[in-house]
């Protein structure tokens, strides 16, 4: 009896670190949310900006002092205000290009067209649009205020913050 009792003892330190090691990484995945992925985004914000956590990048345009990219992601609960966002409005079934104003020859500077992608839950789909998008199109409010959630989440974070200024302007 007293050689079963040495074993059963024998294995307790082995089950002690086993249940540490399952408490701290559950710790981990609760408290670094980062590294989970609900939502891929890659979204041209304007002239040279460029979210894509698909790279898991940011790049930002500095105007007269060209850019600079860091690593970008975003938080779990980053990543859900998006998607709730893109649900509401059923991404997904937005056309792939929205038209821009037809009552608008150009406008200058032109920023180029705009493009979001966004990657979940069984759908990857892209929009393109041109600058100004057509007030009358039913898809152009949703896409602005998509759009917004996501530049609000990108200028919320420090990464971004820390960033430098932009140098001058477009003409």
């Amino acid at each position: 009896m007293s050689e079963r009792r040495f074993q059963i003892i024998g294995y307790a330190p082995l089950a002690i670190l086993s249940f540490c090691i399952v408490c701290c990484t559950s710790y981990y995945n609760i408290h670094n949310p980062s590294d989970e992925v609900i939502l891929r985004v890659h979204c041209k914000l304007g002239f040279k900006n460029e979210l894509n956590t698909f790279a898991g990048t940011y790049q930002k345009d500095l105007v007269q002092a060209g850019t600079v990219t860091i690593p970008f992601s975003l938080t779990l609960h980053e990543q859900d205000s998006i998607l709730q966002k893109a649900l509401d409005f059923d991404f997904c079934s937005f056309p792939d290009t929205i038209p821009m104003d037809p009552e608008v020859i150009a406008i200058q500077p032109d920023p180029g067209p705009g493009m979001l992608r966004l990657q979940y839950a069984g759908c990857d789909k892209v929009v393109v649009w041109f600058y100004p998008r057509d007030p009358g199109n039913e898809y152009t409010k949703p896409l602005e205020d998509l759009y917004e959630q996501i530049w609000r989440v990108v200028e919320g974070k420090e990464e971004y913050r820390k960033l430098p200024e932009e140098v001058g302007g477009y003409e």
